[in-house]
């Protein structure tokens, strides 16, 4: 990922949550962790084991997405981790997380990925923001 690339990631997740996040420094999957008025990024270096994965289950959902780079609609996902926090059970999703196992179908399915993905989505349809 070049330098290039993760300053246009972070204006974009500014321009989405009007907060400027930090970048992780260590990148091998994509992530997020935040407070009310924080975002910490975490962009991977390479595709992932689960990006196919991931990209099917959204395109599944919002076929709008096929038009889309994979690093957009992955960003949108983490950012509506960060929009929907307040639904976050730390211990529950880590029950969850475990239950799914390597299973990438059921941990797409664990409902806070769920609502990130649902917020990802309804963000993309409004025409205003495409």
């Amino acid at each position: 990922m070049t330098m290039t690339q993760l300053i246009a990631i972070r204006d974009f997740v500014e321009a989405v949550t009007t907060i400027r996040p930090t970048i992780a420094r260590k990148r091998d999957q994509w992530a997020v962790q935040s407070g009310d008025d924080w975002i910490r990024l975490t962009v991977p270096n390479e595709a992932g084991v689960y990006d196919k994965a991931f990209r099917a289950d959204f395109v599944s959902k919002c076929p709008l997405a096929r038009g889309f780079a994979d690093a957009t609609i992955s960003i949108l996902h983490e950012c509506g981790h960060f929009a929907t926090q307040d639904n976050f059970c730390a211990d529950t999703y880590d029950k969850q997380v475990a239950e799914a196992g390597e299973d990438a179908s059921k941990y797409f399915a664990i409902p806070y990925e769920m609502l990130a993905t649902c917020w990802a989505i309804c963000w993309l349809m409004d025409p205003d923001n495409r």
